[in-house]
Order: C-alpha cells, then sequence, then structure tokens
C-alpha cells in the first residue's frame, strides 16, 4: 500500500485509475443523495403545490448546473482520492 492507503504499489507506479463502474460503487450514498436533490429540484410539485409553470424551466436549468461540479468532483476524486483520518496501527 501507498503511505495514504489510498492504492498498491503497483497501481500507484502503473498510474491505474479507477474505472466507472468503482467510481459509482464508491460513491452510491452521495449519488443517491444527489439524485434525491435532483429529483426534488426537478419535480417539485408533489412537494410544493400550485406552483407556477415557468418555475420547472428555472428548475431544471438549475439541476442541470448543479450536475456539473459534482460530475467534476466524482471525476476528479476518482484520480486523487482524498486520504483517510483513520490511522491504522
Amino acid at each position: 500500500m501507498t503511505d495514504d492507503h489510498s492504492r498498491c504499489k503497483e497501481c500507484f507506479i502503473q498510474k491505474k485509475k479507477l474505472n466507472w463502474k468503482t467510481v459509482i460503487k464508491r460513491n452510491k450514498i452521495l449519488l443517491g443523495f444527489v439524485a434525491f436533490l435532483w429529483l426534488f429540484a426537478v419535480f417539485p410539485g408533489p412537494f410544493l403545490p400550485n406552483l407556477d409553470p415557468t418555475f420547472y424551466t428555472a428548475t431544471l436549468i438549475a439541476a442541470i448546473l448543479f450536475m456539473i461540479p459534482v460530475g467534476f468532483m466524482l471525476f476528479f476524486w476518482s484520480l486523487n482520492p482524498p486520504t483517510s483520518d483513520i490511522k491504522k496501527e
């Protein structure tokens, strides 16, 4: 293992990167939370009745703009995962 316990030394030397399936598997709680926020932003009708129809267009644009930085975060975290605060003895 490397000093930060994120990858084995062979993967670190060969600069192996995580594939998208592994990233999704490791971040499923975060992705579930993002999916809930996206669903709430795009379809708030059941939660907030009697809204103006233009509100849905604005929330759809906001949801798409929200997904761009989240996608970048997941991509760059897969390249350089954060180190754990847990010390191994």
